[in-house]
Order: C-alpha cells, then structure tokens, then sequence
C-alpha cells in the first residue's frame, strides 16, 4: 500500500514538474512576446508580422488566429503550468505547437522545439494535472457527482 502510494506521489510530482517547466518556460520565452506584439497590433494598430505569418499558412481571419496562438502560448501555458483548466489549456498549446511544427516544417525552420513543447502539452492533455494542481484543489473541494440521478 504505502509503496503504491510513494509510485503516486512520485507520478503526481514528475506531472508537476513537467508542467510548471514546460508551461513557464513557453509562457515566458515565447507567449508574452507574442502577446505585447497581439496587444500593439489589436489596441494601437501596429503592424503586427505574425499575422502576415498565419495568412501565408492558408488560415481565414488571419488576425484571429495569431491573437489565438497567442494567448495559447502565453495565458494557456501560464494556466498548464499552475494546472488550472488544464486539460483544455494544454489541449489548445498542442494546437498551437501542430501548426508550429507545420510551419517550420514548411519554412525549413527547426522543428524540435515546437515539437518538444507539443509531446509535453499532448501527455499533459492525456494525464491530466496530477494532485499538486489548481484543478486538483478546486475538484476535491467541490467535487462533481459522478452517479446518474
């Protein structure tokens, strides 16, 4: 008993680590770029490159789609990594990282980090938060019935 206990701490700790890492090096090093050339672009009308960007990928509402890549990359990592919404927040970073990989793939950019951040965002989508979350506290203090009434 007390060594399956020990295996789920240990599972529930290597969870966090990964993403808390993940989430905070994406949000910090990549999203929050993202964001302030989101934020020039949508309230002072500045030119924004990474609309030009996801235009020449195919997307409609270009626009759209680059402020969505960047809130995933920004507030979706920063929700990952303090496990809050994070199934759907690292299902929409994994999104994000596809189209990335894609890019680069076409571009002839490199592709290993975009592919790194989407294998970590696509196992925390299948894992879930792990106990040393925000979801994790939220949930045991409200719990949701699960019996059919």
């Amino acid at each position: 008993m007390e060594m399956e206990e020990n295996r789920g701490f240990a599972i529930d700790a290597g969870i966090g680590s990964l993403r808390a890492v993940f989430g905070l090096i994406l949000a910090f090093v990549h999203g929050w770029q993202k964001l302030g050339g989101a934020a020039g672009f949508l309230f002072a009308g500045h030119a924004w490159a990474f609309v030009g960007l996801v235009r020449s990928l195919g997307f409609p509402l270009p626009a759209f789609f680059a402020v969505c890549a960047a809130l995933s990359e920004s507030a979706g990592a920063l929700c990952v990594a303090c496990g809050l919404l994070t199934r759907i927040s690292a299902a929409l970073v994994t999104i994000t990282m596809t189209v990335a990989a894609y890019t680069s793939l076409r571009t002839g950019a490199p592709i290993e980090l975009s592919v790194l951040y989407g294998i970590s965002f696509l196992a925390i989508t299948i894992t879930g938060p792990g106990r040393f979350s925000l979801d994790s506290l939220l949930w045991r203090a409200h719990p949701v019935s699960r019996s059919a009434k």
